[in-house]
This record gives C-alpha cells, structure tokens and sequence, in this order.
C-alpha cells in the first residue's frame, strides 16, 4: 500500500476512483453527500440540499489537495483539504489561520479495518506538522472520532442537533507538532515587522556612512542626528518583535491546558448557559449552594424549553440543603428558599406536562462552586465574593470570576468533574419526594421540603 500526495489529482483514471468511492460511500455520511452542496457547507437544513448529488460534490471536492491510498495502483482511499479555511459563522481566532482543512476521508468498504485511514492520517500530519489541522464530523461517527482521538485532535466547537435530532456536528483541531520560524514569523503577522526593520537598517548604515564620510559640516550633524534617531527605532522594533516571537510560547500552554480539557474561558456563565441549554437533547445536571443562575426568569425560560423539546429529557439538581449545619457554616441564615421555590415549582410542572425526568438530592458534603452539564459539556469555574451592585451596596454576593467551558469528554479534567459529581450525587440518599411536594416552606429554620431517604440507583 502506497500514499501519495497531490496538490490537484489530473489523472483522469484516479479521478474516477475517487468518485466512484465517493458514490460507493455515499450513504455513510450523514446526511448523504448526494445532499449536500459542498464539502464545506455550512449547515444541513432540507431547503440548502435540495438538487444535490455526488457528481455536484465529486466538482467541488477535485478542486482540492488530496492523499490517496494506493492498493496494486488502485485509489481504495484518500483525504481531501483545503488550505487557509476559515469555519463560516464560528469564532475563529487568528492563530488558526495558517491551517489545514480536512474537509472529507473516504475508504473503499472492501479495506476498511485495515488501517488505511489511520495511515492517511499519518502522512497527512507528517506533511502539514507546523499547521493546525481541522475538520469536523458527526457525533455518531465514533470510529472517526476514535482517530481524531488518537491523534490528539481536540474538540472546539458543536453544534447540536445540525444533522438531525441528537446528531451533532463536532468540530475538531489539532496543534501543530512543531512551529517554524516562518510559521511563527506568518502567524503573529510580523512580516511587515521584518521587512521595515531592514530597510531601518539600511537607512541607519547611509547616515552613519554620510557622517562619517561627509566634509560638509551640516551633512555631518544631519547624518548623526538621523542614525541616533533611526538606530532608535531600529531597536524599538527589534525589542516589539522579539516579544511577540516569544508570545509562541504562550501557544504551547494553551495548548496544554486544552490537552488537559479547558477549552475556552467565559465571564458570563449565565449568557453561555442560557444559550446552551435550550439546544441540549438528553440531560441537564446542576450543583450548587444557592441556584443563583438557576432561579432567574431567563434561565427558568432556557429550562423549560429543552423539556419541551425533548421529551424524556433528564434534570438531576445536587443540592446542599438550607436547613443544614453545612449551609449555615458557609451562608448563615442567607433566604435561597426563594430560589428552591421557582426551581422546584418549573420542574413540577415539566414533569407532569412534558415527560421529563427530574431528580433532585440533597447532599451536606461541601459544593463550593455551581457546576453545569449540558449533555456532555461542562460549565464550571470559582467564584469571587464582591459587594452587590444594588441601591445599597453593602449585600456581599457570589460572582463568577471566570467560567471553564469544558466540551470533550476524553479529556483528563471533563472526567475529574464529572467523577466529583457523582461521588457527591452517589453519597446524597435524601431526595425530593415529587408525590408530596406542595411547595418550599417559607420559614427557614428547620423548615424542610418533603423528602424521602433511600438509595436510589446510579445514574447512567
């Protein structure tokens, strides 16, 4: 088995392998590539794929570079990219820019398990290793994913639900193996930097020449006073390039903490989950103290709409109970019976008019910061304590000081988190008896919900 690269496939006979294992796998896709309009499309809403056919995307796709796997001369796979590609409606920051697009893979079905995928891969991250390299897939495509895995691609986006209902479009991104000094030099944009630093240079070596060499008294205090003024800048520029050349090095510990599974920093938890959760389709885990976000109009609102669009859709609340000497400790005789209240009440009526599957535990072991899951994204992050903003400025509240946006469950810090609840959530006996619950009672002291005590099983 061979691999080869080409950077436009004009072999008229490889072409028509190609296309024909598009054809033969077309099916395998979601949604189909008969389908679709372009390897790059954007989104796959019925209206944007109507009139496609694999021969429409065969045109677009041989445009592209490509690697081919050779079987006895025989195209049995290939990947095809694109360079330079920028995501259409994603935040997409400048340093991915100098990137490669992996924008489809496709094995003969007759080779398929042999690691031919795996071998297309290899060649293209030995070829691109000073690139980013993305691409995307489908939530469901696990053996794709077990690829991209392999090789340390992390995920940085997903779209849920854009390929069908609970079928997720997944991008993904994988840092370059090692930076060149022209990858560097392209990526922070300091060409420009360069290019004025040499012509800075050679200015400065004509006034230094003309001071040293001219006769002419005025010459000579000119050619001084502009070498001193130009090795100046010469030396400014110098010293700002140097920085930004170092900055790469910040890349690398990005690139850690994203190996470790913190992909993206929020300062509003609130707005990130309020967007988040009304797209989710299977579950929706929360901890905490107080259920601060949780109790806000705009929250109850995002709630209420996942349970009304799915039905069956899973709420698990882990709560440390107000009446306790766990709650006391931290918060005093603080009023979150209010925001029990709203929770309870909206979760009530889910479950008697769509279906929905809310447990709620109590727990006295100590939860110190709100955590979300969404699916399998979780929302978490420490809080600072600051005085409220309100007419009397004197109620100290919890804010949050940064939120982690956690999305790949394969990650180190995705399965702590996830580990931490259900250490918690296991260990909490006491629940929410839904038959008997008419309300929070407003009197705080002693003063409980009605509750049962036993063990109830794991969640799945």
């Amino acid at each position: 088995m061979k691999i080869i690269y080409r950077e436009k496939l004009k072999n008229k006979r490889q072409l028509e392998e190609v296309y024909a294992l598009l054809a033969e796998s077309d099916q395998d896709f979601v949604p189909p590539l008969s389908s679709r309009t372009s390897t790059t499309q954007s989104y796959f809403e019925e209206d944007a794929v109507k009139g496609s056919s694999v021969r429409e995307y065969f045109e677009k796709l041989k445009k592209q570079p490509i690697f081919l796997a050779l079987q006895d001369g025989k195209v049995v796979g290939f990947i095809s990219l694109i360079k330079r590609y920028t995501y259409p409606g994603i935040a997409f920051e400048k340093k991915y820019a100098d990137n490669v697009y992996v924008s489809t893979i496709v094995v003969a079905k007759a080779c398929r398990g042999c690691g031919y995928a795996v071998l297309l891969y290899r060649a293209l991250l030995q070829k691109f290793s000073t690139k980013y390299i993305l691409t995307r897939t489908w939530s469901t495509n696990e053996h794709h994913i077990k690829i991209l895995r392999s090789y340390r691609f992390d995920k940085f986006e997903v779209r849920p639900n854009d390929r069908g209902h609970g079928i997720d479009t997944v991008y993904f991104c994988r840092a370059p193996i090692k930076k060149s000094f022209w990858n560097i030099i392209n990526q922070y944009h300091l060409v420009g930097n360069l290019i004025f630093m040499f012509f800075l240079f050679v200015f400065t070596v004509i006034a230094v020449l003309t001071w040293l060499t001219s006769p002419n008294a005025i010459l000579n205090e000119l050619g001084i006073a502009f070498a001193t003024s130009l090795m100046a800048s010469f030396f400014c520029l110098i010293s700002d390039t140097i920085v930004k050349y170092r900055d790469s090095k910040n890349d690398e510990y990005v690139s850690s903490l994203k190996g470790f599974g913190i992909e993206s920093l929020h300062f509003h938890k609130d707005v990130l989950l309020e967007g988040l959760i009304p797209k989710s389709n299977r579950e929706l885990w929360i901890s905490g103290y107080r259920l601060i976000m949780t109790s806000r109009g705009d929250f109850l609102n995002a709630i209420e709409s996942a349970c009304k669009r799915n039905r069956g859709y899973q709420v698990r609340l882990l709560l440390i109970p107000y009446w306790t000497e766990s709650f006391e400790k931290i918060y005093g005789q603080e009023r979150v019976c209010d925001n029990y209240a709203l929770v309870f009440d909206l979760l009530k009526r889910c479950r008697a008019e769509y279906g929905t599957e809310a447990e709620v535990r109590f727990a006295e072991k100590p939860i110190f910061s709100d955590t979300y899951k969404v699916d399998d994204r979780i929302i978490t992050g420490p809080y600072l304590h600051c005085k409220d903003k309100g007419p009397t400025n004197r109620k100290i509240t919890a804010k949050d000081f940064f939120s982690l946006d956690i999305i790949d469950e394969s990650k180190e810090l995705h399965r702590l988190m996830l580990e931490d609840f259900l250490s918690v959530w296991d260990s909490a006996k006491t629940k929410l008896d839904w038959d008997a619950y008419t309300g929070v009672p407003e009197e705080i002291p002693n003063a409980q919900v009605p509750i049962q005590k036993d063990s109830a099983p794991n969640p799945a």
